[in-house]
């Protein structure tokens, strides 16, 4: 469960790393951190494209692409670490066993 809740509510990826994953993981977060990577660049231009109208001087506005782009990778990588969870939450666990040596008892001193 922990690796489902950080996988959707933190990053995408990290849970599935944590629940032994590594190559699932791996791909979610380079896809997570790309995504958000091309947006915010995509936001840091939007800044300096709204200061330099504020200030009007020239400006131009920032390409579309890097948004849809980091949207859409971003999103890939949330879908696919949602459905690494599910499989996590589905995998058989291991049923603990009693131990076969029962704990010692002390002697009691007189």
């Amino acid at each position: 469960m922990n690796c489902l809740l950080v996988n959707q509510f933190a990053t995408p990826g990290l849970g599935s790393l944590m629940g032994g994953r590594y190559l699932a993981g791996t791909i979610q977060l380079l896809f997570a951190l790309a995504g958000f990577g091309l947006f915010l660049i995509w936001f840091g231009r939007l800044m300096v494209a709204t200061w330099n109208e504020a200030m009007e001087a020239p400006h131009e506005k920032p390409a579309k692409w890097q948004l849809v782009l980091g949207l859409v990778l971003f999103a890939i990588s949330w879908f696919h670490a949602w459905f690494t969870s599910i499989s996590l939450l589905r995998e058989p666990r291991p049923i603990p066993q009693p131990d076969s040596n029962p704990p010692a008892i002390p002697p009691v001193s007189p």
